[in-house]
């Protein structure tokens, strides 16, 4: 069964395997084309090999290969993710250029087929004056399916930054609108969050940050009564 060959690299490194290619075609598809374009020109002069491009994403191109297995028609595949091709491995032909060796050692085919042209990593940039804005608006909103909306998108914003202080503010919020709501199993285990942060740094987790309901002091009040009228806490257990 002929397979693609999977080649993360510039296409100057396929060179090296011009005599290797039958019919003078070379099919490429990548999610990444626009990096392949200002090069296409100088490996067809070197090597007059016609190269067609088909764009398509990482996930379309890996399912147009899996289901043309078996009469394919991309004979490589630029860009894309390293995962990507480790986890769909079995879909790409082993291959190692000749030129391998004269690549810096990061950059050298050491799967058996597939070899890296970069190396980057992804970059979040989160607003976080909009998470300040949101905590103002949580503020400004009573009680219920709205105001637990803002803090649910509040609290995936500070949990995709990593800030643990900015979450626990947020969190503070949700622990008491789970006590207004009624939402007991929200309540406890955000207060029992919040309370596990401050006890392990009272400094960067305080009791009291900006609002009246933001209170880990006040907040206690609320606890006790939730376990007081849960038959699943015997008073032994407080």
């Amino acid at each position: 069964m002929k397979k693609a060959l999977a080649l993360l690299l510039t296409l100057a490194l396929c060179m090296g395997t011009a005599s290797a290619l039958a019919e003078g075609t070379l099919t490429i598809v990548s999610p990444n084309s626009d990096g392949l374009l200002s090069i296409i020109p100088t490996f067809e002069e070197a090597t007059g090999i016609k190269v067609t491009v088909e764009s398509l994403g990482s996930g379309d191109a890996m399912k147009r290969i899996s289901t043309e297995a078996e009469n394919p028609t991309f004979d490589l595949m630029y860009g894309g993710s390293l995962a990507n091709y480790v986890a769909n491995k079995d879909l790409f032909q082993e291959y190692v250029s000749p030129e391998n060796a004269n690549l810096m050692a990061e950059y050298q085919n050491t799967l058996g087929f597939c070899t890296t042209y970069t190396i980057d990593g992804s970059v979040l940039l989160i607003n976080t004056d909009l998470i300040a804005e949101l905590i103002e608006e949580i503020d400004a909103t009573y009680w219920g399916p709205e105001e637990r909306a803002l803090i649910d998108q509040a609290l995936a914003l500070t949990q995709e930054i990593g800030d643990e202080p900015l979450e626990y503010r947020v969190r503070l919020r949700l622990t008491a609108s789970g006590a207004r709501t009624g939402d007991t199993d929200v309540m406890l285990s955000s207060f029992a969050w919040c309370l596990a942060k401050h006890d392990m740094d009272p400094v960067r987790f305080p009791t009291e940050i900006d609002s009246s309901m933001a209170d880990l002091m006040w907040q206690f009040k609320w606890m006790i009564g939730a376990l007081d009228a849960s038959p699943l806490f015997s008073r032994a257990q407080w």
